[in-house]
């Protein structure tokens, strides 16, 4: 044993030094965790975005949840017609 460990002046060094490695080892794990769960958000990231562009985007909106059917007039206008009832819902005709 080296006689400075024994010394009481050493005693409060060897005390924060022994604190401070605690601190350090418990932000390394931290470091760590907070790895792990990036690599796994960035996971989750690219599979949602592949499972979205996968999706087709609907035929036509609703508007306020009713079905309608637009029709175009010889003026180049829509007008607004009842759902198709044939299918049960409504349809938009270009």
């Amino acid at each position: 044993m080296d006689p400075a460990d024994q010394e009481p002046r050493s005693a409060p060094v060897q005390q924060a030094v022994t604190q401070q490695g605690i601190l350090l080892g418990q932000h390394d794990a931290n470091i760590r965790a907070l790895i792990s769960a990036n690599q796994t958000l960035a996971q989750q990231v690219a599979s949602l975005s592949a499972q979205l562009a996968s999706l087709q985007a609907p035929a036509a909106p609703r508007i306020s949840g009713t079905s309608l059917r637009l029709e175009t007039i010889s003026s180049g206008t829509f007008k607004r017609c009842p759902p198709n009832r044939s299918q049960g819902k409504g349809s938009y005709l270009g």
